[in-house]
């Protein structure tokens, strides 16, 4: 899909449930509405905020671990066709078979 249409709709649905919030804000009883109510509803927004940032460390330290390896596969691959089959490299000697 296209990202940006894939934006779009995520921005659609994000004020349509803003939208949603402030018409049943209106209809909730008080005791929905009171101080401790807040801060139930602010810890678990916390508690959220705190495991997505987990969650999203966790992949970049995943992504850069997968980078890291594969740019050293390629560094010492690079590192052995340069060293190895260069003009400068002393020539490679045949060991004879153990069991000729």
């Amino acid at each position: 899909m296209n990202i940006t249409l894939i934006a779009t709709v995520l921005f659609a649905c994000l004020v349509a449930a803003a939208l949603l919030g402030r018409r049943v804000h209106r209809y909730l009883p008080e005791d929905h509405l009171s101080a401790d109510s807040r801060d139930s509803v602010k810890l678990a927004m916390g508690l959220v905020a705190t495991m997505t940032a987990l969650v999203l460390g966790l992949l970049v330290s995943s992504a850069k671990d997968g980078y890291d390896t594969k740019r050293s596969e390629v560094i010492q691959m690079a590192a052995k066709v340069t060293f190895l089959d260069s003009p400068w490299s002393p020539p490679r000697s045949r060991s004879p078979a153990p069991f000729s």
